[in-house]
């Protein structure tokens, strides 16, 4: 006997589509996939869901874009797992090859001009080389640089610099991510 307010699977089709995006996420983290593949079948899995829809075949078009979001979970993991460069300041910090808060010279250039507040200068540094004690090494990512003046001289030192967009530095300087935990909408400084 069938229970008439009993709560069906399918009467959730949102719920539907994110457990297939879910699981795709899941594939992709567990098999190592090229991104291509999932991605390729992701079009055609909504190619098909498309021209089912127009044929008026329901369930091919719900299974084809049931499949389609299984397939575009896994192409987007499988994106951000390559997208980021092994020798990013990012992927060093979390192999282990640099240590947040460790002594480091960076080696960029500006990639704005220097933004003067009351008693700091903000500093954005696309890096190229990144060295600490004994060990070297290209690297790429984009660094923002907070410099505090503690008296009024240091000040007038930094603007004697006349720092500008483009200009190459080397910078003793240590990382740490500012913005591990934060809210969507909130500014970086």
């Amino acid at each position: 006997m069938q229970k008439p307010h009993a709560r069906l699977f399918s009467h959730y089709p949102l719920m539907q589509l994110a457990v297939a995006y879910s699981a795709g996420v899941l594939a992709a983290n567990v098999f190592t996939l090229s991104r291509s593949i999932p991605l390729s079948l992701c079009a055609v899995s909504s190619l098909l869901a498309s021209a089912a829809l127009f044929g008026k075949r329901l369930t091919v078009t719900g299974v084809a874009l049931i499949s389609a979001m299984f397939f575009a979970g896994a192409s987007l993991a499988a994106i951000d797992r390559t997208a980021t460069p092994p020798d990013s300041l990012k992927q060093l910090l979390a192999n282990g090859v640099i240590e947040e808060g460790q002594s480091l010279i960076l080696t960029g250039v500006l990639e704005g001009p220097p933004e003067f507040a009351h008693d700091r200068v903000y500093l954005l540094l696309r890096v190229e080389n990144v060295a600490k004690r004994g060990w070297e090494s290209k690297a790429s990512g984009l660094v923002a640089l907070l410099a505090t003046f503690k008296t009024v001289e240091s000040e007038k030192e930094y603007r004697q610099l006349n720092l500008h967009y483009g200009e190459r530095l080397l910078v003793k300087t240590s990382l740490n991510y500012v913005d591990k935990f934060r809210n969507p909408g909130i500014s970086t400084l």
